[in-house]
C-alpha cells in the first residue's frame, strides 16, 4: 500500500500544542505539512482540532462516565473484511459498496447506570429544538464530484478526536502559493442555531493567508466542527450580523470574522453568535491550505447506553477525558443518496469506532495519569494531554493490522504511528485487544509514514503488561528489529492509566 493521496491530511494537529510535527516523525513531512507548520496557535482553537467545543449552556454539568469496567464478557475485536475489494489508490474506489461502521465490535453495551442527559439552552434560557428524535442531516454537505477521497484516520493527532473522517478534495490543476488542494464549496448539512466561528492569520512559504475554522450546534445540541475553511461567504455573514454575539474569543470585541488581510501575523478573530443558518446555506470554501478540510460530528447530551447503540462510536471508558468521547462517522447521517454518494469515496475499510477502548485488555486510549470517578466541572477543564498520552486501536486498512500513536519519546519511542502485523497465538504481535493481564508482551513496530503506508520490516518494539485491575499498561520501546527472549522493563519504562 503506497502512497495514497490522503495521506497528507496529517496535517491536523493536536490541541493546544501549536503545530508539532506529524506521526511520520520530522523530516517525512510532507509539502503540505511543511507549509501548514507555521499556523497560529489560535486557529487551532477555532477549528477544534482534536477536540470538539461546546457552544451553548448546558444546564446540568453531569457528562456521561462509566466509573468502573462493564462486568459483561468483552468480545474481541472481529476481523471483518473490507467492503471495498481494492487497494486504495490515489483515486476513489469504484465499488458502490459502502463500509461498515460496525466492524471491529470493541465491546458489548456497559451495564453501569449512566447519568441523565444533559439540556442545552440559549443565552436567554430557552431550549434550543428539538429534533424530534434520531439525529439527521437533511441536506448534503458537498458535492461529492469535489472530493477525491474520505477516510478514518487520527491524522496528525496522537488520541482520538471527533474529525477522524477526513475529506480530501485533490491537488489542485495549477498549485500557487501556499493551495495544495482544490477549495470546494461546503453548505449547511442541517439547520444551525449557534455558531462558534473565527479565523487566524498564519504565514508560510506561499505567504501569509487567513484560514477560519469553527463549530455549529444543531437541534438538541448536537455539533459538528468545520476546519481547515476559507473565508464565509455574504449570505453566511449577513446571517451572523443579525443574529445575538454570545461570546468574543478575541483581543478586540469589534473584530471582522470576514478576515482582516492588515492584521499581524498571529492575530485572528472569533466570535459565538445565536443566530439561525438553514440548511443548505452556503457556508464557505476549504481554504486549500492543507490536503482538504475537516468535517467531524459529535452527539451532545446522551448517555454511554445511548452513545454505543451508534455503531460508529464504539465504546470510550472515560469519554469526557476523551476528544472523541461523544464523537460519530458523520457519513452515517446522511440521508440518501448523498450517504451511499459519501461512502463511495471511502479509502478506508470502515468508519469508525471512534472509541476503541476494550475494557481489561491494552486496547484503547491510555493517559498520563489517572482519572477521576466524576469529570470536573465545565469551569476546572481537564488539562490537555494528548502529547502525554497513548492510543492503541486498529488499523484502518487491514483488519490484520492494529496501531499505535506515540506523543513524545518518554518511554524509548519517539513521537510517531506505529503499525503491527498481528499473530493469533503467543505474546508476540498479540492484538491489542489480545494483550490481558498476566504475561508481558512484545510488538514489532513497523513505523508509518503515511496513512496507508509503512516500513516493510521493523524498525523498534516494544513491550508491554496490563496490570491486574486492567487500569494500568506499562510499556517501553527499544531501538531494535525483533522480539527476543529475556526482555525485561528498563529505565525507560512508563506506565499509563485509564
Amino acid at each position: 500500500m503506497q502512497g495514497h493521496r490522503v495521506s497528507c491530511l496529517r496535517v491536523s494537529t493536536p490541541r493546544g500544542s501549536g503545530v508539532a510535527p506529524p506521526p511520520s516523525g520530522e523530516g517525512r513531512q510532507t509539502q503540505t505539512v511543511r507549509k501548514y507548520a507555521v499556523a497560529v496557535t489560535f486557529l487551532l482553537v477555532v477549528s477544534g482540532c482534536g477536540g470538539s467545543s461546546d457552544t451553548a449552556t448546558p444546564v446540568t454539568t453531569v457528562a456521561p462516565v462509566v466509573t468502573q469496567a462493564p462486568t459483561t464478557t468483552v468480545v474481541p475485536m472481529t476481523t471483518v473484511a473490507a467492503t471495498t475489494t481494492a487497494t486504495p489508490t490515489t483515486t476513489a474506489p469504484t465499488t458502490t459498496a459502502a463500509p461498515t461502521t460496525t466492524a471491529p465490535t470493541t465491546t458489548v453495551p456497559p451495564t453501569t447506570t449512566t447519568p441523565p442527559t444533559t439540556t442545552w439552552t440559549r443565552s436567554d434560557g430557552s431550549p434550543l429544538p428539538s429534533c424530534g428524535g434520531e439525529f439527521a442531516f437533511t441536506a448534503p454537505l458537498v458535492d461529492p464530484a469535489d472530493v477525491e477521497s474520505v477516510m478514518f484516520h487520527p491524522g496528525g493527532h496522537v488520541t482520538p478526536h471527533e474529525h477522524m473522517a477526513y475529506w480530501s478534495t485533490g491537488e489542485p490543476a495549477d498549485p500557487s502559493g501556499f493551495l495544495t488542494s482544490n477549495q470546494v464549496q461546503l453548505t449547511a448539512p442541517a439547520d444551525f442555531f449557534v455558531v462558534d466561528l473565527g479565523w487566524g492569520h498564519g504565514d508560510g512559504e506561499g505567504g501569509s493567508y487567513l484560514e477560519w475554522g469553527g463549530y455549529f450546534t444543531f437541534c438538541d445540541g448536537h455539533g459538528a466542527m468545520f476546519g481547515h475553511v476559507g473565508q464565509p461567504t455574504d449570505e453566511l455573514l449577513e446571517i451572523l450580523e443579525s443574529g445575538i454575539v454570545v461570546e468574543s474569543m478575541s483581543g478586540q470585541a469589534g473584530c471582522d470574522l470576514g478576515g482582516d488581510t492588515d492584521s499581524a501575523v498571529g492575530e485572528g478573530c472569533r466570535r459565538r453568535i445565536e443566530a439561525f443558518v438553514p440548511a443548505g446555506t452556503s457556508l464557505f470554501r476549504s481554504s486549500g491550505i492543507a490536503a482538504g478540510f475537516d468535517f467531524g460530528l459529535v452527539l451532545k447530551g446522551l448517555t454511554v447506553d445511548e452513545l454505543t447503540k451508534h455503531p460508529s462510536y464504539g465504546f470510550s471508558i472515560m469519554p469526557w477525558r476523551s476528544g472523541s468521547g461523544s464523537a460519530v462517522c458523520p457519513l452515517d447521517y446522511f440521508p440518501e443518496p448523498w450517504r451511499s454518494d459519501y461512502f463511495a469515496l471511502f479509502a478506508s475499510i470502515r468508519c469508525g469506532p471512534f472509541n476503541q477502548d476494550v475494557p481489561g485488555t491494552a486496547m484503547g486510549l491510555w493517559f498520563p495519569s489517572p482519572s477521576s470517578d466524576q469529570p470536573p466541572p465545565p469551569w476546572e477543564p481537564w488539562p490537555n494531554e494528548e502529547l502525554e498520552s497513548i492510543w492503541l486501536f486498529a488499523y484502518h486498512n487491514d483488519p490484520a493490522k492494529n496501531e499505535l500513536t506515540v506523543g513524545n519519546d518518554s518511554f524509548g519511542l519517539e513521537r510517531a504511528n506505529f503499525v503491527i502485523a498481528t499473530q493469533n497465538q503467543g505474546t508476540v504481535n498479540r492484538r491489542w485487544d489480545e494483550v490481558v493481564t498476566g504475561d508481558v508482551y512484545c510488538a514489532e513496530l513497523l513505523r508509518a509514514d503515511g496513512a496507508f503506508s509503512h516500513e516493510s520490516t521493523p524498525s523498534a518494539i516494544a513491550i508491554l503488561k496490563l496490570s491486574t485491575d486492567g487500569l494500568a499498561l506499562t510499556i517501553e520501546g527499544f531501538h531494535q528489529t525483533e522480539c527476543v527472549d529475556d526482555l525485561d522493563f528498563g529505565d525507560k519504562a512508563r506506565t499509563f492509566h485509564r
